[in-house]
């Protein structure tokens, strides 16, 4: 079927009615591999990353790959990463057909809504009050109703007596807005299908080519199509053999909606002769040459192989190559056309075919790479310098590329850094499997005299600024202080910062990439006081008011007076916050009232602190009682 296929594209005798089809085979796969697909891709989507899912599908119809048909950007991981999958070009195959590139969105993705505003408008074209010949054909018929690009068909189709119904979703990347509608239903119409016969459909198709001669077949099939049989929607015609003189067609007919075969499945045979030669152009002939495959350990091999050949249409006459070697040589085939066919221009010179000629490749394994890599042994200034020295290597097995690395400290200090080295080899080698995910190589990278003598001298200083007899309500406050000292390069808090019994201790370590000078210290503390309470002054001068100088309130001595101030510093709201000294004076005299002073002079209890003048003072009524 694929020499056909060619000869009737090279005559120009494929119609371009859908009503012919010329069935093909043709197992041979051209393979890709989806991390090269991928690094491509990637590298062609140009500035990123993108605003959003969209715009990368909109970036995506500017690339062109061989082998691969379409790329859809079709579901967002996490924030910033894009799964993709690929549709591939007949004829090739691919070892994963999704893949996933991080960092593609700027994130995080707001997922955009649609409405299901349309759908039953849409589903009604093709549906409501529409005729149909059995429940089957409606069905399909509701499969083609025309979706917003961003909705699609929740599952199929379904039908009750006569009406469908049908469920939708968003698409991939897209959500529903609120309160849409999913379901949507529409009736249709059950009409009787007209019986079509089968006989008098035949006789028909037969009467207009049967036994006749056609100088192309382009021409037999123009017959076929222009007929006109009522009942009859398409009628597909297939040429089931390699055409001689006379070509036999599988014709199938399709009824209209509103008739049916009955028990006849439509298909039928027609034979028409072809006496004109049917030219093999040069597609033909490498199509044919394809299932050469070598490699050959020698060029007489290989030539043996192609002269081998057994084909319909030609036959290999000569077969010569211009090189000897164990690689790729190029092998010039000349043919001659068999009976009834005749040779294109485009192969009357004949064609070439590049064959592997030589011994198996022979295998690198990861002892031999690191062999080769142990010559750089560093240290490097950075990492760009280490990159640039592995490329570098010359082998004639094998070369870098694509190196990537793991860096501890993230660009500072002196450091091991190690680095991830894939393997690409030379043609006549092949990688072991201990290579396939290439090697590592650890290399110094950095200023070791500045980065390996770090001093922690000025930290005590620090932590004695924001801590020592500092006063803190609780040790949190005084963690809180502490966080504020500020490290130099080169020095890293170890652990948590601690605290026993009003001391901070504050540990240190390297950073990565780093090292402590000699004796350094790693460990600092430092003293802190518990915050005292204040106590306000102006609220134990209105208590003792309270009491003292309490309407109608009398005291008939100095000393009761006393007694009762002495009582409101005594009270469970001052006792443990203060005590005083209180002094009273004034005598009472017979027949009147008279008024006696007091001065307290106020102490704060340990943990509480006065806020205001320590003495208070003030008078109170004396009354002989």
């Amino acid at each position: 079927m694929k020499k056909l296929l060619g000869l009737l594209a090279a005559a120009g005798l494929v119609a371009a009615s859908t009503t012919l089809v010329v069935q093909c085979k043709n197992d041979k796969k051209y393979a890709l591999n989806v991390a090269e697909v991928s690094k491509t891709i990637a590298s062609k989507l140009g500035e990123q990353p993108f605003d959003s899912i969209e715009a990368v599908q909109e970036q995506l119809k500017k690339i062109i790959i061989t082998g691969i048909k379409s790329v859809k950007a079709n579901e967002i991981v996490g924030s910033k990463n894009v799964h993709f999958k690929l549709d591939l070009i007949k004829g090739y195959k691919i070892d994963k057909q999704e893949f996933e590139l991080k960092d593609i969105l700027s994130g995080p993705v707001v997922t955009p809504e649609v409405g299901t505003n349309g759908v039953q408008a849409a589903l009604d074209t093709v549906i409501k009050n529409k005729k149909f010949s059995s429940v089957e054909k409606a069905i399909e018929a509701a499969k083609t109703v025309d979706l917003a690009k961003c909705l699609i068909l929740d599952g199929e189709p379904t039908n009750v007596g006569e009406t469908i119904t049908i469920k939708v979703k968003g698409d991939t990347g897209y959500n529903l807005t609120e309160g849409s509608k999913t379901e949507f239903s529409a009736e249709w119409r059950l009409v009787k299908s007209t019986p079509i016969d089968k006989d008098t459909t035949i006789a028909e198709l037969e009467k207009e080519v049967k036994d006749q001669e056609f100088a192309t077949l382009q021409d037999a099939i123009d017959k076929v199509q222009s007929k006109k049989i009522t009942g009859i929607k398409t009628i597909v015609a297939e040429v089931s053999s390699t055409p001689t003189k006379d070509v036999t067609f599988n014709v199938t007919v399709t009824p209209n909606d509103e008739y049916s075969l009955g028990t006849w499945d439509g298909k039928t045979t027609i034979t028409i002769k072809v006496p004109t030669e049917l030219e093999i152009n040069k597609a033909n002939v490498d199509n044919a040459l394809n299932i050469i495959t070598g490699p050959y350990e020698s060029n007489e091999l290989a030539i043996n192989a192609i002269k081998a050949i057994a084909n319909d249409t030609f036959l290999v006459v000569d077969v010569t190559s211009n090189t000897r070697a164990f690689t790729s040589v190029t092998f010039t085939v000349k043919v001659s056309a068999k009976t009834g066919y005749k040779l294109a221009a485009d192969i009357e010179n004949g064609t070439s075919l590049v064959l592997e000629i030589g011994k198996e490749d022979i295998e690198i394994n990861k002892a031999d790479v690191d062999e080769v890599l142990a010559q750089i042994s560093g240290p490097f200034n950075n990492l760009a310098d280490a990159v640039e020295a592995i490329t570098k290597i010359e082998d004639s097995r094998f070369k870098f590329s694509e190196i990537d690395y793991d860096d501890p400290s993230s660009g500072n200090g002196y450091r091991e850094v190690t680095f991830k080295i894939p393997v690409n080899v030379s043609p006549g080698y092949k990688l072991a499997s201990d290579l396939e995910n290439g090697t590592t190589r650890k290399l110094w990278i950095g200023n070791q005299s500045s980065s390996w003598n770090i001093s922690t001298d000025y930290i005590q200083e620090l932590l004695d600024n924001a801590v020592k007899n500092q006063e803190f309500a609780d040790a949190e406050a005084a963690f809180t202080a502490t966080r504020t000292v500020k490290f130099k390069a080169g020095v890293s808090l170890d652990g948590k910062i601690d605290n026993q019994e009003n001391t901070i201790i504050l540990n240190v370590k390297p950073s990565p990439g780093y090292k402590f000078a000699a004796n350094a210290k790693t460990s600092f503390t430092a003293t802190w006081l518990t915050s005292k309470i204040e106590v306000s002054i102006s609220d134990v001068d209105d208590a003792i008011k309270a009491v003292v100088n309490a309407n109608d309130v009398t005291y008939g001595t100095k000393q009761e007076a006393k007694a009762a101030i002495e009582g409101v510093l005594k009270s469970d709201t001052w006792k443990d916050k203060i005590t005083g000294n209180v002094t009273t004076t004034g005598d009472a005299v017979e027949g009147s009232s008279a008024k006696g002073t007091y001065s307290v002079v106020l102490k704060a209890v340990e943990g509480y602190k006065i806020n205001g003048n320590a003495t208070i003072s003030g008078d109170y009524q004396l009354e002989i009682k």
